[in-house]
């Protein structure tokens, strides 16, 4: 733990609804959401390893990338201002006055906000351009957008550190055969299921680092297959998170081998149907669905990140591509903010 900072152990709650009882499946939610106001859900896990090289390496400042609903934007500006650090990012497209309660938190913490277009923003991984973006900054620590880093992928290995099934989560029954046939994405998750055994994780994705980091994890931690995990993507990229999981798993793997320097066999896989347009987008569907989901839990769910992630699992289930008997834990990674809006 940080100095200045106060966070609490994440609690885990379940839901109870007529469609679990129904499909015999049992869901909890680890609430990473609740462990601190305004550093919660995946964002003190992505960043703890970063600002430890901060405290050490003692820069001018921490420079960093984000829409203007990031959820990193506001945990970044909300460390500096706890831990005394000075903060600048580069928003994405233009900040528009008044600002938004993402940005106006933010600016208020103390963090300097830069407009930067679309175009030049697709260029934040290019050495030349951020030599010449940040060649008034001096002496800066620069995290890229979403603080997705290795350093960021090892701290969410700690994630694993508090998943919990309940008591009756090994029992195991008959798959319910109700539902659709499923789409050849939602077949890898059930191939991978029957496999790996009747213990789900699941979260939403949007860069890939966080649930590599638990994939990492578990495989640590020995669970090999007892537990399948399931990303949710939120964004509208055929194949660019699982890409970029393959990619951390590799550079974790390349500084800490496991064993002979083959991974464990956690199952993982990405489902790339409940985006819902993409990226901060929407859809009636999911509209509905955070009303109907509101009516039987007092979880808060937001549009981009977290409702995404639950309207997907509760449309396994109805399909049967989660059996019956099995116990899913879904991470609830925060960003309750962004239910103001979404870019």
């Amino acid at each position: 733990m940080q100095p200045g900072l106060n966070l609490a152990a994440p609690t885990i709650e379940a839901i109870h609804c007529d469609l679990l009882r129904r499909h015999g499946v049992e869901l909890n939610v680890l609430r990473l959401d609740r462990i601190h106001a305004s550093v919660h859900g995946n964002k003190w896990f992505k960043l703890k390893g970063n600002i430890e090289q901060i405290r050490l390496l003692g820069p001018n400042r921490v420079v960093s990338f984000g829409g203007a609903y990031s959820n990193h934007v506001y945990a970044l500006a909300a460390l500096g201002k706890i831990l005394s650090f000075k903060t600048t990012g580069f928003i994405r497209g233009g900040i528009v006055r008044p600002l938004n309660p993402v940005l106006a938190f933010a600016e208020n913490a103390g963090m300097q906000l830069i407009a930067i277009g679309r175009g030049d923003y697709r260029r934040k991984h290019e050495a030349e351009f951020l030599r010449e973006l940040l060649v008034d900054f001096g002496d800066c620590y620069l995290l890229p957008e979403g603080g997705s880093n290795l350093l960021a992928v090892e701290g969410c290995t700690e994630i694993v550190d508090f998943l919990q099934w309940p008591s009756n989560a090994d029992v195991t029954g008959s798959d319910s055969g109700e539902g659709e046939a499923v789409r050849e994405n939602s077949a890898r998750v059930e191939e991978k299921s029957e496999a790996g055994g009747r213990r789900f994780l699941a979260l939403s994705c949007g860069t890939g680092a966080t649930i590599a980091g638990i994939i990492a994890g578990l495989e640590r931690q020995g669970y090999g297959s007892e537990v399948s995990v399931i990303g949710l993507s939120v964004l509208k990229a055929e194949g660019y998170i699982s890409k970029q999981v393959q990619y951390w798993l590799g550079r974790l793997d390349a500084q800490q081998p496991l064993g002979n320097g083959q991974r464990s066999a956690v199952n993982w896989c990405i489902a790339e149907d409940y985006h819902c347009g993409g990226y901060g987008k929407s859809r009636p569907e999911l509209t509905a669905f955070m009303a109907e989901f509101a009516g039987y839990s007092q979880i808060p769910i937001e549009p981009v990140y977290t409702a995404k992630l639950f309207l997907g699992i509760f449309d396994m289930i109805r399909r049967g591509v989660i059996p019956r008997g099995s116990a899913i834990l879904a991470i609830h990674t925060g960003g309750v903010m962004f239910t103001q809006g979404a870019a």
